[in-house]
């Protein structure tokens, strides 16, 4: 299990209720903890060159609230055929340190423990209509390109995450509510597509538009893809539940909204908090394998062959 050697807390984050649970998590791992209340502003580095930024946060975590919406869409690189990804966001960072993980290199290096994740609650109600919404405009691309796009197309992620927010500030969670919206904005979403990418996207509008009836077609194709949230792209989910207490948040929101399936993969053996609470068959876990030889080598921080099948 991850045990840092100081935490950061940010100013905004200092005074909530989260923050004290995850205190007291880590107290009550190492007791001698340093913790450092951080003034207003950025974070700033106690050291300069970027690997000697990566190893102190290797050994370090910041509580913090996160601004970015909690559930985002994941286009993944290349040119590869690919579903819709979809990403939520309980933390940033992982606490191993694999040499092959692509996040050694693209990423930021922070690594942020989130102290306002009930505030996810309502992103991830209205998920699941969104999901059919921004699927049928996946397919309303491919409509107006007279295609088919077996790629997220250009714009389709940042719009989607624009999308996906006005759902959850409006609270539309129904299928009638989801079709009524998009139907009356698709002037909006053509104006979004084309200004997150406007060298890609060129379809005027005239083509574009389709009426209700249409959209009501597609979405209620759209809507036997179910949505499947990624916990774990940008952070070992359990490497940290120790201290964060991801588990029971999640189940919560699995037990409450039955249209969350999520998926979480794992280096971890960490177990113990999700293993609590009933899945309703909605929540696959894939604790990752390798040889000894290569997690000893390789893998740095993770869990042991042995432990991760005793898990």
């Amino acid at each position: 299990m991850f045990i840092p050697k100081r935490i950061y807390v940010k100013a905004e984050a200092r005074y909530d209720s989260k923050t004290r649970e995850i205190l007291a998590r880590v107290k009550k791992c190492n007791p001698v903890e340093s913790i450092i209340n951080l003034p207003k502003g950025n974070f700033k580095y106690p050291v300069t060159t970027s690997r000697d930024k990566f190893l102190h946060m290797k050994e370090s975590a910041i509580i913090s609230r996160r601004k970015s919406p909690f559930i985002t869409t994941f286009a993944s690189p290349g040119d590869i055929v690919e579903d819709l990804g979809t990403i939520l966001n309980l933390g940033w960072m992982c606490a191993a340190n694999c040499e092959f993980c692509y996040l050694q290199l693209n990423q930021t290096p922070e690594h942020y423990i989130y102290s306002n994740i009930a505030d996810a609650e309502k992103i991830i109600r209205a998920a699941p209509v969104a999901h059919a919404a921004i699927l049928t405009m996946w397919t309303q691309i491919s409509h107006s390109l007279k295609q088919r796009l077996f790629k997220i197309p250009a714009g389709l992620r940042e719009t989607s995450d624009d999308l996906r927010v006005k759902f959850a500030d409006a609270r539309i969670d129904t299928d009638s509510k989801a079709i009524d919206y998009y139907a009356s904005h698709q002037k909006w979403i053509h104006k979004l597509l084309h200004k997150n990418n406007v060298k890609e996207f060129d379809i005027p509008y005239e083509d574009f538009y389709v009426d209700r009836a249409t959209i009501k077609g597609w979405f209620t194709a759209n809507r036997k893809f179910k949505l499947i949230l990624t916990a774990s792209e940008f952070t070992d989910f359990f490497a940290i539940d120790h201290l964060a207490g991801k588990s029971d948040f999640l189940m919560k929101m699995v037990a409450k909204y039955s249209e969350v399936n999520v998926s979480i993969r794992t280096k971890s053996a960490y177990v113990d908090e999700i293993i609590k609470h009933d899945g309703k068959g909605r929540v696959h876990i894939a604790i990752n394998l390798n040889t000894e030889h290569a997690i000893d080598t390789f893998e740095h921080g993770t869990a042991s062959l042995d432990e991760r099948l005793a898990a």
